[in-house]
């Protein structure tokens, strides 16, 4: 129909647009209308008023309109007229958007494999639970894979990369859990027994090291000797010289993900910002698993089975626990983040208290404001507290107030203090509802 006051133009995007769209229950198709400037974006619920079309309005980088028809979702995405020779002039990230689809097209249009590729890697991924950069998921958005098999020039290629060159993480022990307790996400990460980092001299080629029974972190120390993990880089377009420039010229923000790929459309992006190491750890032994033995059956999303986590908890003599969780934010990946870093917090809350968590799995679907967590606990009923060097009277005594029975070693002053799992969790939920999620359940 007739378009409204500052409206350039509409056009369809996303996989449907580039070609590469894959069978889904719910299949989503991305609208995009084009405006002249920022002011005129916000007409865009008035257009759709007289057009009537009744669309949900969603809160993003800028409010968009969801209108849902049988099994397909219809987003409405407002977007400002970009120059294509400045990408850099976009204010917003979905602006250039229209670009990524020129990309991709093109590209396939050199090479019409590639579309069949790409449906194979977003299934793959969507099956090993790699699939979507919302932060609960902390996987590779469409565009982020579509990049990298046009990249690697196949779906396999891609995959024999990621073990070769993510085998510099080396992950052989999948059962890595990172805790965001300070900085930026992933900037931290515990270590667990049988860890190992390996200090790469090189930022550009780490050192692998091959271990079956060890898992390594790629990486530098820094001054004050934490760990800092330094990612994969790909630069598709070679915009840059070699990934330390990269590493250099991108916004430190962008640089916390394992996987740095510069987006072929504006270099001062990382298009696999959203990808967390837990995520890519998963990938890569997936992908070993695929290579090793392909099977149609890796492409099928397995949903979570309790009855791993019911066999572990019996084999290791250790507790299962169910947790439902809930929010009040709007449903989708803020209410899916806001739960996941609760879990996480929770998970943080029971090490801390030297619980060994053996297993842990965070399940949500992507819509409305329920969650569930599933923790198997190795539980540790007594721990030793303390460690105040005897010397110092005034911190001793502060100790010896709060506990009643204490005793020295070694020069230090010790207690015992007993552990409920029960406890720890009511405690931590009294904190959840700061971080907009709680726990309803366990």
């Amino acid at each position: 129909g007739g378009g409204g006051a500052g409206v350039v133009g509409v056009e369809v995007g996303g996989s449907l647009a580039k070609g590469t769209l894959v069978r889904k229950d719910l299949q989503d198709i991305d609208i995009f209308v084009v405006f002249e400037n920022e002011d005129a974006t916000k007409e865009l619920g008035g257009i759709l008023k007289k057009a009537k079309l009744r669309g949900k309005v969603k809160h993003g980088s800028r409010d968009y309109f969801q209108i849902v028809e049988g099994n397909v979702i219809f987003e409405i995405i407002p977007v400002v007229q970009v120059d294509k020779k400045k990408p850099e002039d976009a204010e917003n990230v979905t602006d250039v958007s229209l670009m990524h689809v020129d990309y991709v097209k093109k590209k396939i249009r050199k090479n019409k494999k590639l579309s069949d590729e790409i449906k194979l890697a977003k299934v793959f991924c969507h099956a090993c639970g790699c699939y979507g950069a919302e932060s609960y998921i902390g996987g590779l958005s469409g565009y982020g894979l579509e990049v990298l098999v046009i990249y690697f020039g196949g779906f396999v290629k891609f995959l024999k990369w990621a073990v070769r060159g993510g085998g510099g993480f080396g992950y052989s022990n999948s059962r890595f859990t990172f805790v965001n307790d300070v900085g930026p996400p992933n900037s931290r990460f515990t270590l667990e027994d049988g860890e190992k980092f390996v200090e790469s001299k090189s930022l550009a080629h780490p050192k692998i090291v091959k271990s079956k029974s060890l898992a390594y972190l790629r990486g530098v120390k820094n001054k004050s000797n934490n760990l800092r993990s330094v990612p994969l880089v790909i630069d598709p377009e070679k915009y840059f010289k070699n990934g330390n420039e990269v590493l250099q010229e991108l916004n430190a923000s962008k640089l916390q993900s394992p996987l740095v790929v510069v987006d072929p459309t504006y270099k001062f992006r990382n298009i696999t910002a959203g990808l967390s190491y837990p995520t890519f750890c998963k990938f890569v032994n997936y992908s070993k698993k695929f290579l090793k033995s392909p099977s149609v059956k890796m492409f099928e999303k397995k949903e979570f089975n309790i009855s791993v986590f019911e066999k572990l908890a019996k084999k290791k003599k250790a507790r299962l626990l169910k947790l439902k969780l809930t929010t009040d934010r709007q449903e989708g990946d803020i209410a899916g983040t806001k739960m996941k870093k609760f879990f996480d917090f929770l998970i943080f809350k029971l090490k801390k208290k030297e619980q060994e968590v053996l297993a842990g799995e965070f399940v949500y679907g992507g819509a409305g404001q329920e969650a569930e967590g599933y923790l198997v606990v190795k539980e540790k009923k007594e721990i030793e507290i303390g460690g105040v060097d005897s010397g110092l009277r005034d911190a001793v005594k502060n100790f010896k107030k709060v506990r009643k029975k204490t005793y020295v070693r070694g020069g230090k002053v010790y207690a015992k203090e007993k552990v409920d799992i029960d406890k720890v969790l009511k405690r931590a939920n009294g904190a959840g509802v700061e971080m907009g999620a709680s726990m309803v359940s366990f």
